[in-house]
């Protein structure tokens, strides 16, 4: 093993991101029994004053909570193990803590001059230089040991990773600004289009972090 550091924290990384998928899951199961369980009853009341159903929903939702939790720190330190071996993931790693830190402080101006989203559209943008930055950690990797198609591999996900990117934003302008319905009808298509894609495009990211994981054992 040539690279220990970076195999143990990609090794990290890989398991985060099963993590996340598992709490996205939950997550959604969460609230579907929250809102079946809620029936005629106002959303906000079901919360506030929980049945049986929405009870379970609610502690699903905290089980979810906790494995999204235990995702971003198992994650946090992947990154920074395999920090050691590759430059890319420390960047990974200090754009990771300026999310962290921007996000509540523009969280806090964006409620004080009554702003919408703006903290969190500003999180998806650095999210995706994160992801961008493991990604060429890895394709660093792959070429320090001489693996082209691993390397090649990333190379190509980080474009179709832009792609998607903004494909997404085009949508999101296409559905808040315009009225028509031809336009609207457009949106929900593509809106559904990128949804699959962006779903294709986890699985082949968990696929480059198990071949990665692969490489760096042998």
């Amino acid at each position: 093993m040539k690279l220990p550091n970076a195999a143990k924290g990609i090794s990290k990384i890989f398991t985060a991101e099963i993590l996340s998928i598992i709490g996205v899951i939950v997550i959604g199961i969460s609230s579907i029994v929250i809102i079946l369980s809620a029936g005629n009853i106002d959303y906000k009341t079901a919360l506030e004053s929980p049945t049986g159903g929405v009870l379970i929903g609610l502690i699903i939702a905290i089980i979810a909570g906790i494995t999204v939790l235990a995702s971003a720190i198992l994650s946090i330190v992947g990154i920074f193990q395999a920090g050691k071996d590759e430059r890319s993931f420390k960047i990974a790693l200090y754009l990771m803590i300026a999310d962290v830190v921007l996000t509540i402080v523009i969280g806090i101006i964006a409620n004080a001059m009554g702003i919408k989203d703006l903290g969190s559209s500003i999180s998806s943008v650095i999210e995706l230089f994160v992801t961008i930055y493991v990604i060429k950690g890895i394709v660093g990797l792959a070429n320090t040991l001489n693996n082209p198609e691993i390397a090649n591999k990333g190379t190509s996900y980080i474009k179709s990773l832009v792609a998607v990117f903004i494909a997404e934003i085009i949508t999101r302008f296409i559905s808040t600004f315009t009225q028509n319905q031809i336009a609207q009808n457009i949106s929900l298509t593509l809106t559904i289009i990128i949804v699959i894609i962006s779903l294709a495009k986890y699985f082949i990211y968990l696929s480059l972090l198990s071949k990665t994981k692969k490489m760096l054992a042998e």
